[in-house]
């Protein structure tokens, strides 16, 4: 949201005209509220926001200057309801010294104040996100290519797949970001848009700082989706070298999430799939999750001969209350063939 989009917010604000005081009168600034951040909010939205604002005046200076002799934080105070809740425009700008002057003066004077709030405002939402991330599914699979089925001409890859229902918070939404961690012994070749889902244009994998092992990866949608309407987004990246890494998916949650799902596909039957919550920092088991598994066998073959028979386990995990912050660790057997 733009500077000036935030001040005319605001000065809706300035001119309400009911008798709620600063909490109420947020329900005349909807473009404010439709931030991410109020959107998101556990509690009150026009609460939180009403709470910002008051934040927003309080980093102002109070020392008198020139041109705003009462300091900033007076200034902001009376404008918006906050010293003089009860007060309509026209008495707050009289007791603020303002009352005789010019139309264009009035307007002047405000622009300059609520100019100076917005700013400080803008800092809550720097960082936020246009959409609300609504389910997060993550499935792994392993599998061979190249080579024989044994013997050191075989490559292990692992792939990973990301489906994601997401909210748009905002009418130009054109990318969707997120973070992953490559174990170490994976070789990464590739990251793509899935095929199915909301369409995308392309998809980038950029470095986070100087960590080479952490990436941000990029999906760029191809148009605007409609605000408030759920959409699918599916994302998958590759990687070779997996019989040398170790069997498992460290998730960090990086963004709030109303539901987190994990699974893992492995040839063969034998084997428990196992997920836990841990706490990144100390590496400590918060939390252990049960599976739900599932056996799926494929014959292969011409009709009326069977060449080879594909038994594959389906580990899936639910993840309830899923916590910021926090790493979900995936784990599963290998058995490949």
């Amino acid at each position: 949201m733009d500077i000036d989009t935030i001040i005319e917010e605001l000065d809706k604000l300035v001119h309400y005209r009911g008798d709620g005081g600063l909490v109420a009168a947020t329900a005349d600034a909807p473009k404010l509220l439709r931030q991410p951040r109020y959107q998101q909010a556990e509690g009150d939205s026009h609460e939180l926001l009403a709470k910002d604002i008051k934040t927003a005046i309080a980093r102002l200076p109070n020392d008198p200057n020139k041109r705003l002799p009462k300091g900033l934080q007076s200034e902001a105070n009376g404008l918006l309801r906050i010293s003089m809740p009860e007060q309509h425009i026209i008495s707050r700008l009289g007791l603020l010294g303002k009352g005789g002057y010019s139309t264009d003066a009035q307007q002047w004077h405000r622009k300059a104040v609520l100019g100076r709030v917005a700013t400080e405002l803008m800092k809550f939402y720097a960082d936020l996100p246009g959409y609300r991330i609504l389910d997060t599914k993550i499935h792994v699979s392993e599998g061979i290519f190249g080579g024989s089925l044994i013997g050191p001409g075989v490559q292990h890859a692992r792939d990973i797949d990301f489906i994601w229902t997401i909210e748009s918070l905002v009418s130009d939404l054109r990318w969707f970001v997120f973070s992953h961690h490559t174990q170490r012994r994976l070789k990464f070749t590739d990251f793509r848009p899935g095929s199915e889902g909301y369409d995308c244009e392309s998809a980038d994998r950029l470095p986070i700082g100087t960590r080479r092992d952490e990436h941000w990866y990029i999906l760029r949608l191809s148009d605007n989706p409609p605000v408030g309407v759920p959409i699918q987004l599916h994302a998958h990246i590759t990687y070779d070298k997996a019989s040398k890494a170790e069997p498992q998916l460290n998730y960090l949650l990086s963004m709030p999430t109303r539901s987190l799902s994990l699974a893992v596909a492995t040839s063969g039957e034998d084997g428990n799939h196992t997920c836990v919550e841990l706490d990144d920092k100390a590496g400590k088991v918060l939390r252990r999750f049960k599976a739900k598994t599932a056996i799926k066998t494929t014959e292969y073959g011409e009709e009326g001969f069977t060449e080879y028979t594909s038994v594959e386990k389906l580990g899936r995990f639910t993840i309830r209350s899923p916590q910021l912050g926090r790493c979900y660790r995936l784990e599963w057997p290998r058995k490949l063939f």
